[in-house]
């Protein structure tokens, strides 16, 4: 049976031969690509609105008052996947850069 690990948001011992593990393990992947050492950078920070054009991979860190295909996210990191966003949700002592700052999540 499939477990989320605590660190990352990685799904992982899947059985050989289970189904349903095509999107987790794509997930998987994105959130690796976008957030290797949990120190990333973020083309948005602080923002209620999700961007109208897709592009994947960017990270965007979410407001407090989330609107749009963001509602109910606040405080998470948002990662574009082009079809959809895939949340994580940020752990003490992940670091992000934007625009040359960086800033550290306190828990």
């Amino acid at each position: 049976m499939p477990i989320v690990t605590s660190n990352l948001p990685l799904t992982t011992n899947y059985n050989a031969g289970e189904a349903g593990w095509g999107p987790a393990v794509n997930n998987n992947f994105t959130v690796i690509a976008s957030l290797v050492n949990a120190d990333f950078s973020a083309v948005g920070f602080n923002l209620d609105t999700p961007p109208a054009l897709a592009t994947h991979g960017r990270v965007y860190v979410v407001g407090a008052a989330p609107t749009g295909a963001w509602a109910g996210q606040g405080g998470k990191i948002a990662i574009d996947t082009i079809t959809s966003w895939l949340f994580v949700t940020p752990k003490a002592n992940w670091g992000v850069t934007y625009v040359g700052n960086k800033y550290r999540y306190t828990g």
